[in-house]
């Protein structure tokens, strides 16, 4: 659930069946959307460890929960950005073998 791998990404992309970057691009935001709404809950959480932090009583809870929130924002953040990287990959792929296939049937 943290983390999507790269196959399902591009299983996702594939299953498409397309190579128009606007139809891939709704692919990945919705194979990425539980992730981007995890961020969300990661930083809420940091807030709310920071708010119990400040609090002297609610710092056993809260610097744990800070800690924990922290690093759960990073490692979504950090999947974001490769589930991008992977996105700009068979975007690029996808369209020259578009243009060898195109270049194929002109000549």
């Amino acid at each position: 659930m943290i983390t999507v791998p790269q196959q399902q990404l591009v299983g996702a992309l594939k299953a498409t069946g397309s190579s128009d970057p606007d139809v891939l691009f709704a692919a990945k935001e919705a194979t990425m959307k539980v992730q981007r709404q995890l961020k969300l809950v990661a930083t809420g959480f940091m807030l709310f460890g920071a708010v119990l932090t400040i609090t002297l009583l609610g710092a056993p809870v809260g610097l744990p929960l800070l800690i924990g929130a922290y690093w759960l924002r990073r490692k979504v953040a950090r999947n974001l950005a490769d589930a991008d990287a992977t996105y700009g990959s068979y975007v690029a792929h996808a369209r020259s073998a578009a243009s060898t296939a195109d270049s194929r049937l002109a000549g």
